[in-house]
């Protein structure tokens, strides 16, 4: 037999129901309250925060916009079952060994009718970064295509590991790609052949 409890059951006194006006005269009530309490508990003005405000905005450029802690625990929960997966590392290292092989191969023998831009990987339909003619001369066209290797490994990397949460996943692998693409060859003048040829033709 389960035990009853000893505490009196409080009773409750039925209240006359309230007129139209007493109703809105309450609700009234209960409006301004709630505005007190809201502007109680509001946080200060956003001006004692600008520190905060430029420290977040420093992350959202670095992180795609994905929350810092978001991107912590997915790439702990990434790291671990890699960790874990010794062969699935083995993979991975070997990956990176065949693509830098494949480099190097097709730099020694670019000008060689089995070689030239884009033999070993093309850049995806949708990425522009490398659409025009000048990125099939060298020694640019294997400055992207070296990066564009390097964003394959890296995908490969972070996806495919038993045990990781898809969401974790896609955050890891988004991460990635948005880190890489701060040294993608275009973004640099040195190694742009656009820029290059733009500051030729205007003198500098």
């Amino acid at each position: 037999m389960s035990p009853m409890s000893t505490l009196q059951t409080a009773q409750l006194s039925r209240l006359p129901p309230l007129a139209n006006a007493d109703r809105e005269d309450r609700r009234a009530s209960v409006d301004a309250v709630a505005e007190a309490t809201a502007a109680d508990t509001r946080t200060p003005g956003a001006e004692g925060y600008e520190a905060d405000r430029a420290l977040h905005a420093m992350f959202a450029r670095l992180t795609g916009g994905v929350s810092p802690v978001a991107l912590s625990l997915a790439y702990i929960d990434w790291a671990a079952h890699l960790a874990a997966a010794p062969q699935r590392r083995m993979e991975i290292a070997q990956g990176a060994i065949n693509s830098a092989r494949q480099f190097f191969d097709s730099a020694v023998h670019f000008f060689s009718p089995r070689h030239g831009p884009w033999s070993l990987i093309r850049p995806q339909p949708q990425d522009r970064r490398f659409e025009k003619p000048e990125w099939e001369l060298p020694p640019f066209n294997l400055f992207a295509q070296g990066f564009l290797l390097t964003q394959q490994w890296w995908h490969e990397a972070t996806t495919g590991v038993r045990g990781v949460a898809p969401d974790n996943e896609a955050i890891v692998e988004f991460a990635a790609r948005q880190l890489l693409d701060v040294f993608a060859p275009s973004n640099f003048a040195a190694t742009n052949p656009q820029v290059l040829q733009k500051a030729f033709q205007s003198g500098g």
